[in-house]
């Protein structure tokens, strides 16, 4: 019910805070405070409609600002091919699910992180893949446009490029060649 900012949480939930905490004389609260510990009082209005934490709202709308912007990034610079002398960018798909899931406000309101492809590399500083590494279920090929876009915004790594969407084909430099 508190925030991180020590002040009352907007509630969302089913049937609001109310359904939650029942309301009692500010002499029982202190009674029971006084035994059992715990706190702060919590004064109503509780409801989704109530006065809620500012500082919270104001992050809300900037996650909810950096969600729209980071959405109309990536499908700006977003293809399904590359352009000459352009090679992909291998990353890991458990990340790409984890930025998904943030900028679609499915399960998390945390952003992924660093980009996090040592996982697809069975020798990181050599940059040979794991073996029985698949396309779709253990990687994903962006464009280099999205791939610097993730990495000003996460950073991470290592970076894995490729000319083709095989993770086994010779990697590729930044400057396009092998």
């Amino acid at each position: 019910f508190i925030c991180k900012h020590d002040n009352m949480r907007r509630w969302a939930g089913k049937g609001g805070v109310e359904g939650q905490v029942k309301t009692v004389p500010l002499g029982v609260y202190e009674y029971i405070q006084g035994i059992y510990g715990g706190g702060p009082l919590m004064v109503p209005p509780f409801s989704e409609g109530g006065v809620g934490c500012s500082e919270c709202l104001a992050d809300q709308e900037r996650l909810a600002e950096r969600r729209r912007s980071e959405r109309e990034a990536v499908s700006k610079h977003d293809r399904q091919a590359l352009q000459p002398g352009e090679y992909w960018c291998l990353v890991d798909t458990r990340w790409i699910d984890r930025w998904k899931d943030f900028i679609q406000q499915e399960t998390t309101d945390e952003p992924p992180g660093p980009i996090t492809n040592a996982n697809l590399l069975a020798d990181v500083a050599a940059g040979v893949p794991r073996k029985n590494l698949s396309r779709g279920r253990d990687y994903r090929g962006i464009v280099p446009g999205v791939w610097q876009l993730f990495m000003d915004a996460y950073g991470g790594g290592p970076p894995v490029f490729r000319k083709s969407l095989d993770i086994y084909d010779p990697p590729a430099r930044p400057d396009g060649s092998l």
